[in-house]
Order: C-alpha cells, then structure tokens, then sequence
C-alpha cells in the first residue's frame, strides 16, 4: 500500500479510506490491481481526485456538491442496511435526553411520511417540504441549547449529525449551534448540553464506554426508512479506464458476498480491541454494510443530498446542482439495475 509521502506511480487508480470498513472490499481489488493508494482524511482523498493522482476515490457524497468536478462515477459505495456503531453521538443521561426529544421524532416521522406520498417523484421538492414543516413543530425545551461537538469530524457523518441536529432541535438552535462551531472557546467553557460525534474507528473503539447513544444512522433509517449511503466512488477530470472500472464492480460484489458469510478471509491477524479491551466484531460490522448500490441507495443517496445542500458551507449553485442531480438520476439509476 501507498503511504502518504510516495508518489504515486503512472496508473494509479484508486482512493479510499483506511477505515475497517473498506478492508473487504480494498483486499479484493488490490488482488486484481496493487495501485490502490489509501489516505485517511476526506479532504486527502478529494485532493488526490482533483489533482488527478488517481481517477476514482471512495469519499463522502457531500463532495458531489461541493466541487464541481466531482462525478458519480459507478454504483458502488458503502451503504449501512442497519446499525453498526460507526456514527452516533454521546451524551450524559442519554436515556432521559431521548425521551424528551421523542415526541418530536415522532412528529417528524410523520413529515416524513407524508413528504414520500406528496412529493416520491421529486426529491427536491420532498426534501424542501420536509424543511418547511419541521419549522412548524414545537422546540423541545432544554434549559441551554444542546452544543453539537463534531470533533473535527467532516464528511457523511458530520453531515448527517447536522441534518439531524436541526430536524430534533429547530432552526433557531441549529443557527445558535452553527456560531458556536467557530469558537472553540464557546464549547470549552459551555455549560449546557453537549452532544460529542463519535464516527468510524473512534466509535466503534469508544462505544462500549456508553451505555446508551443516539445512533446516527438508525434515526436516519427510522425517518426515511432507507438504508445510509456513508460514501459513494466519485471520478474527477481523469476518465478511469473500463479496466478499472470492472475491476471495482468486480471487487465490491466479490467482497460484499464474501464478507457476510465467510469473513474470517478478511480479519486482521491480531484483533482490534475496544477501550475496554474486548474484541471488536468487524465482521458483525460487515453484516450491515453493502458495496454495491442498487435503487434504493441510490433514491436514499439523492435524498441525502438535497437534504444537505442547504446547510453546506459554498455548495455549488443551485441550477448547476439541479442539471447534475437530473444528468445522475438519468445516467446512472438505469445503471444500477
């Protein structure tokens, strides 16, 4: 593998994260094709994309609308079907917390329910409604709003606990909570509540350390009742070969079926321990995880974005957004099937 500081050789072809989630999938395609280079950060991985060091990266769908030479480039991504401890957010006295806000997610599980039967045929139009009606549910009341520590974190995850923060929380405390996030000095000495991200190899590390957490991706899955597409394979300027591209499809569907019922292929020769010192069950992990994208990530994941393009720092214009929204739902749903 390609460490940070080597160049990378002529024909290098793919990037993606180290995390143990992709460890099924990078095993089968360096099988097939050794360029596989690895970089940890989502901004590493965009800056491998746009400099052409590579053709195709595995990263967050937030990159899609923020850069606007960022392509869906095939159906395969990393799509969690249930939960796998790998997004969540911690907090003191998480069961009395929850309670509260339980009434409100009910609220909106109903918004969402009827955003489907109104608008199934315009994402757009379901996401910008559901927006709208969250406006009109009753705050939950807390004595200081809720501060959302994201630790540093970007990416799916990030975004996914910001979409939600403001589903649970409101406008108000969401804009709060934004001005906040620039100063590190305004949640150091904060005295209210604060809800800490743990997301990928930190959470699966930490979450034996909490007894109960709002997991991320369940209430994803709770309100739109589709699975969670965490990354999706994105191409820049550089067109990878066909080569390449059966290789990848190859690799994720070899992966994907093998994972869930012979892992013992894939786990590393000494096991990754939690903070408490047990073994972490990756492949229990791999049993919620999908490569391969098929039409109902592929509707999840374009809800994904519509719903996140507002709260993104600089997206990309809106009518630019629309034409490649329609250029994807045109091009690659039909791939898919």
């Amino acid at each position: 593998m390609k460490t940070l500081e080597e160049n990378f050789p002529e024909g290098s072809v793919l990037g993606c994260s180290s995390g143990w989630t992709l460890v099924p999938f990078s095993r089968e395609f360096e099988k097939q094709n050794p360029a596989l280079v690895h970089r940890l950060g989502q901004e590493a991985l965009s800056e491998l994309l746009r400099d052409q060091d590579v053709s195709l990266v595995l990263c967050s769908p937030d990159r899609l609308i923020k850069d606007s030479e960022f392509e869906l480039a095939l159906p395969v991504g990393e799509v969690l079907v249930g939960s796998a401890n790998l997004a969540y957010l911690t907090i003191e006295n998480c069961d009395e917390f929850k309670s509260k806000l339980s009434p409100r997610i009910s609220a909106l599980k109903e918004i969402f329910s009827q955003a489907n039967l109104q608008k199934s045929d315009d994402l757009r139009a379901a996401a910008a409604y559901i927006w709208d009606a969250s406006k009109s549910l009753a705050e939950p009341r807390f004595k200081k709003i809720p501060f959302l520590n994201l630790n540093g974190g970007c990416g799916s995850y990030a975004s996914l606990a910001r979409i939600l923060y403001r589903l649970l929380f409101g406008a108000n405390a969401y804009e709060t909570n934004e001005m906040m996030q620039g100063s590190a000095a305004s949640f150091k000495g904060y005295q209210g509540v604060c809800l800490d991200l743990k997301q990928g190899r930190e959470g699966l590390t930490k979450r034996s350390q909490y007894h109960s957490v709002i997991d991320l991706v369940d209430l994803w899955m709770e309100l739109t009742e589709m699975p969670f597409v965490a990354s999706v394979l994105q191409k820049g300027k550089r067109s990878p070969s066909q080569a390449a591209k059966q290789q990848v499809i190859q690799a994720a569907e070899l992966a994907q079926a093998r994972m869930k019922v012979e892992p013992s292929s894939y786990l590393p020769d000494i096991a990754p321990l939690n903070s408490q010192g047990q073994r972490i069950d990756l492949s229990g992990v791999w049993k919620q995880l999908n490569y391969r994208l098929v039409a109902e990530d592929f509707r999840s994941l374009m809800f994904y974005l519509h719903l996140a393009k507002p709260l993104l720092r600089k997206p990309m214009d809106d009518d630019a957004f629309k034409i490649k929204m329609i250029r994807w739902q045109e091009r690659e749903a039909s791939a898919i099937h």
